[in-house]
């Protein structure tokens, strides 16, 4: 909420040559053109500061301001005039105000005096409220390549706060710009991680260990996107993640071969370790071998280890 106001007015345009009514038409056109309306409101794409313009704001704390706009002028004028005047917030709720179709203040409550929750505002000044509070889009199941080009299955679901009013007016339907754009974000980001790292470490989808990774890596390229709308990304979170049903049986059956071998791998050093440990525990006791006895030591020692069965007397 920090960029620089614009605001088109009559006042501000420079002078320039008479011209003729064609051009006059021409040039009205691409102006309009160049504004976005709504709820009749036609402005530029401008912001202002949080809190801009709120000590001109009468608040509820000013209780002889408020008495006076209700005494003065005389009932029932006056009584209509409060009617339309006074604006109660509720927790959480803040309000772009616009004067003569200009943003001309920002208003929310002091959190260390919330009982300041009335505002008597200028009945021909526009206000538009909206809650600060987290909003959630969730993003319905979506087919992805991942990084080997594996077809899964993805959804998740995106947390964001309203950072700028002023653009978050003029904007048309956030909430499916956020849908529309988090799903982009997904499907790149899948396309940039494997579904699962085969326990080499490297950061995947389905890794617990890399899930802030993932999750901080869609957040800022979602911020990317909805820089324009005036809201800020709080939280990208992925909900479900599986392979798809054409390759789903063929993948299990792949996993279940990597996990026998990642078991076998575990089985062989456990084996080698116990070989070597017993061999080194003989030596140091004083039976000596030789390297062919070391070598059936050893051999006898792995084949009992990486059995199946039980070893059985000869």
């Amino acid at each position: 909420m920090s960029r620089n106001v614009r605001v088109s007015s009559e006042s501000e345009t420079p002078a320039r040559p008479k011209t003729s009514s064609r051009s006059m038409q021409s040039e009205a056109s691409q102006s309009m053109s160049r504004t976005e309306a709504v709820d009749d409101i036609s402005i530029d794409i401008m912001s202002l500061p949080r809190g801009h313009n709120m000590d001109k704001v009468i608040t509820g704390g000013d209780r002889f301001f408020l008495l006076l706009s209700c005494c003065w002028p005389p009932p029932p004028i006056s009584t209509c005039n409060w009617f339309y005047a006074a604006h109660a917030f509720q927790p959480r709720e803040e309000a772009a105000l616009y004067k003569f179709n200009s943003p001309f203040a920002h208003l929310y409550v002091d959190e260390e005096h919330p009982e300041a929750n009335i505002f008597c505002i200028n009945p021909l000044i526009k206000v538009k409220k909206y809650s600060r509070a987290p909003h959630t889009v969730h993003l319905s199941e979506c087919k992805a390549a991942e990084r080997d080009g594996i077809p899964v299955i993805i959804s998740g679901i995106v947390t964001y706060l309203i950072d700028d009013p002023w653009l978050y007016m003029v904007s048309e339907d956030v909430g499916a710009h956020v849908e529309n754009q988090g799903l982009v974000v997904m499907k790149d980001v899948a396309a940039r991680f494997p579904y699962d790292s085969h326990d080499d470490g490297s950061p995947s989808l389905r890794s617990v260990t890399h899930r802030k990774l993932i999750n901080d890596t869609m957040v800022k390229m979602m911020q990317i996107r909805c820089d324009r709308v005036g809201i800020h990304i709080a939280e990208f979170d992925l909900t479900d993640l599986s392979y798809a049903p054409e390759i789903a049986s063929s993948m299990l059956v792949k996993q279940q071969a990597l996990a026998a071998i990642s078991a076998k791998k575990l089985l062989v050093d456990g084996a080698v370790g116990i070989a070597c440990e017993a061999v080194a525990g003989l030596q140091e006791r004083g039976v000596t071998f030789t390297e062919g006895q070391k070598a059936d030591l050893v051999k006898s020692m792995l084949i009992m280890s990486m059995s199946d069965t039980g070893a059985k007397p000869v």
